[in-house]
């Protein structure tokens, strides 16, 4: 959250009353404003700082409340660290690399007992190592490795100091040098939730770099229940190293190649939650089809950035075994016809669209064959639907004879400003009040235009429309 002017905070506090979820705040309008924190840390429990670069002037009071940011050179920024031991959150974001060699005595190397939460933004080296390791309370790590394997044992040392550390994001680097045999004894850490990012090159020693890294890995995460990996042909080597995580819950795949897929998953029946970006349309014909997951209950599927393949028409998604408990599912192809299965379970349906509006056959599927998915029962539209279907599938769906147990459209959400004239009729609808429906002109995109593009609407919230 940003306020402007800063001297506007507890006014602000007192008219919005209390954020019970509120971490942060951005404060970039200098001098610094004498703030009432025993008041906004009242409205405010979850709060965790002000965000403030080190770079610039420091504040003089509450100072453990301030998310310390730096772009200094090493040496600086250790300097810099040497006055912040009651910080608990520190960002820095250098832009070069800092393969800079500076001889620290032990006195000199600064202490962060208090630290929770590190983000380094470029290579790592071993002084930075060294300072981390007094950040024994440390729940969160954000860095870079690669280019030497000694970054990497350096890491798998520091793992040793940080018993407290549940979430790690690693970016992988690519690994020039040859792998040294060097013999690692692992130790099982508490991280639930790791980060995997890799934008190294995709040559052979390279690769072949990251597949040793990846098998070194599990000794380390045998609790790891979330995981978001986002490398380009890296699949069987990763398949081998998600196969080795008996506890993992979570998957993101990102920006996948199709033939990588089934590889991954295929030997990971505990997963509870899928997430999938695929490069290409062409990769939905079919997907997970054959893949045997009976604790899945959420999936997302999503076409990477601008990489749309317009020569598919129309998907016909076959999800196998799936369809009989799959709860939520989260969809983003655009400008793609596809068809609704029935999901014997599904409860919440969102439907995503970045860039530009899908093809709306799903709403046709549910006013064709509104007895589909009989438990679905929140629906959320990122995108401008085309009114005339929504309303024709809320007035099918939600009339349907009670005899038939079959769920109504009880939540709506949706991203994109509604037409005040609409909202009533919509409301009516999703609490089971039958209304009459708005002429044809009043659902037509022409007609709402105005609205659509007034800025003031889109800064809003999305409306939720529940049931009454």
């Amino acid at each position: 959250m940003a306020v402007w002017p800063s001297d506007s905070v507890d006014q602000f506090f007192s008219v919005v009353g209390p954020l019970s979820s509120l971490q942060f705040m951005e404060d970039d309008f200098p001098p610094y404003p004498q703030l009432n924190w025993e008041y906004i840390l009242s409205r405010c429990p979850a709060f965790v700082g002000i965000e403030r670069h080190l770079d610039g002037h420091s504040p003089s009071d509450h100072t453990q409340f301030w998310v310390h940011e730096s772009t200094a050179p090493l040496k600086d920024f250790i300097f810099q660290l040497k006055s912040l031991g009651h910080t608990r959150v520190l960002r820095w974001w250098r832009d070069k690399g800092i393969e800079e060699e500076i001889h620290l005595a032990d006195h000199d190397v600064p202490s962060l007992p208090a630290l929770t939460y590190c983000v380094i933004s470029c290579g790592i080296n071993r002084n930075l190592y060294r300072i981390l390791k007094s950040a024994r309370n440390l729940t969160y790590l954000s860095v870079h490795i690669g280019d030497k394997w000694r970054h990497v044992f350096d890491l798998f040392d520091l793992f040793t100091y940080l018993p407290k550390l549940f979430s790690l994001h690693l970016t992988i680097i690519t690994i020039s040098e040859q792998f040294p045999g060097h013999l690692i004894h692992p130790i099982t850490t508490n991280i639930l939730d790791l980060g995997l990012d890799y934008i190294g090159g995709q040559e052979y020693d390279d690769i072949k770099n990251i597949g040793i890294l990846l098998s070194l890995l599990p000794g380390y995460f045998g609790h790891l229940q979330y995981l978001f990996v986002s490398p380009n042909r890296l699949g069987a080597q990763l398949a081998t190293f998600i196969t080795s995580l008996p506890r993992l819950r979570s998957l993101y795949l990102c920006q996948m190649s199709p033939c990588n897929i089934e590889n991954v998953v295929t030997n990971s029946p505990g997963l509870e939650i899928l997430k999938i970006e695929l490069k290409v349309a062409t990769t939905f014909q079919g997907l997970l089809s054959s893949t045997n997951l009976p604790l899945l209950r959420c999936l997302e599927i999503s076409l990477y950035d601008h990489n749309w393949d317009f020569n598919v028409e129309r998907i016909d998604f076959n999800f196998g075994s799936i369809l009989g408990h799959l709860t939520t599912l989260h969809i983003d192809v655009p400008d793609v016809q596809w068809g609704m299965p029935d999901f014997i379970v599904l409860r919440r349906l969102h439907v995503e669209s970045r860039y530009t509006a899908p093809a709306a056959g799903f709403l046709a599927n549910l006013i064709i064959e509104p007895k589909i998915c009989g438990l679905l029962h929140e629906i959320e539209l990122d995108f401008i639907p085309e009114w005339d279907l929504l309303f024709l599938m809320l007035e099918r769906r939600n009339f349907l004879p009670p005899l038939l147990g079959v769920s109504r459209i009880t939540t709506l959400i949706l991203q994109s400003p509604i037409p005040p004239f609409l909202l009533a009729p919509l409301t009516y609808l999703v609490s089971g009040r039958f209304t009459e429906r708005p002429s044809n002109l009043e659902l037509s995109f022409c007609n709402f235009m105005e609205e659509y593009f007034d800025t003031l609407l889109m800064s809003g919230m999305p409306p939720i429309i529940p049931a009454l």
